[in-house]
């Protein structure tokens, strides 16, 4: 009895009083900082729908049914989507940055590189109004110093990452709020996350595989953890798996194994926030291993 009432309670108010004062206080020095409340952030909405574009080799083979939504559906976008001419085609309203890599001071060289040319093409191929969205710990400096694009506003969110594994009505509260949302641990999840929030009644999202934890091998001598980095708009290639942005720490399979679990749960929970809000999320994906939201019917013929 007395178990049960603990459990109870925890999933009513799921933080020790020392966790939730650590994020409390990262929540208003992240405001110091010029982040702001997910509910201030003036999302563009040219259309009632959205679709979520993930990075997956899938997106690939579902490319002409993404460009028959053109003029339709607004489109948000993600990472390094805009190396590809998808980008100038959909012209997404919203861009997401989640990856420490593109705005970290300690970022690989390659990482760099890679982020530098990401920018540039954001910088110079944008002449449509769009929204990026970064997390609190962005260092907008960086950000700036390689978009200036007047028809690109970016907005750094306060919002702290929480992990659950079941949706009660008081987390949905600090979900809407903006205290609280998906943990931050997946690009995907906050693309089909803030297209919740922005009021899209219905989301379709593409390029969801989520299958890296299968392109992972172990060396069977070294234990070294590899993995075959597989995206639509670039060649697949094999590198030790290593932990961003500084590629310094090597991963170990155990946390990259909770790590896969942790976002299959963070997808559950937007779906169970999303049918709360009353909006349809559909995987319409060709192939994805997201079993969290129904499949469109298009993707399953």
């Amino acid at each position: 009895m007395f178990k049960s009432f603990i459990k109870n309670l925890y999933y009513v108010f799921p933080f020790s009083i020392k966790y939730f004062a650590r994020d409390m206080f990262l929540y208003f020095y992240s405001t110091k900082n010029g982040a702001v409340n997910i509910q201030n952030v003036e999302f563009i909405k040219n259309h009632e729908n959205a679709v979520v574009l993930g990075n997956g080799p899938s997106l690939n083979i579902d490319r002409p049914e993404i460009q028959s939504w053109v003029g339709e559906k607004d489109f948000v976008c993600v990472n390094n989507f805009c190396d590809d001419e998808l980008y100038t085609i959909l012209k997404p309203s919203l861009y997401i940055f989640l990856d420490a890599y593109f705005f970290s001071d300690d970022a690989h060289e390659s990482w760099i590189t890679r982020r530098e040319k990401t920018f540039s093409i954001l910088n110079e191929t944008t002449d449509w109004k769009m929204n990026i969205v970064v997390p609190c710990s962005a260092n907008l400096e960086i950000l700036k110093r390689g978009i200036n694009n007047k028809n690109i506003n970016i907005f750094k969110i306060n919002t702290q990452s929480m992990f659950s594994t079941k949706l009660t009505s008081f987390k949905t509260w600090l979900f809407e709020k903006g205290l609280y949302g998906p943990p931050q641990i997946n690009v995907l999840i906050y693309g089909i996350y803030l297209s919740v929030v922005s009021g899209y009644k219905n989301i379709s999202f593409y390029g969801a595989d989520l299958s890296f934890h299968n392109d992972v091998k172990v060396d069977q001598e070294s234990n070294e953890l590899y993995i075959e980095y597989k995206h639509f708009n670039e060649a697949n290639k094999i590198e030790p798996l290593m932990k961003n942005p500084g590629k310094v720490e090597p991963w170990r399979m155990a946390e990259l194994m909770k790590l896969t679990s942790d976002t299959f749960y963070a997808h559950e929970i937007i779906s169970a926030y999303a049918i709360n809000k009353g909006v349809v999320i559909e995987n319409a994906s060709s192939y994805s291993l997201i079993d969290a939201y129904p499949r469109s019917k298009k993707s399953s013929t």
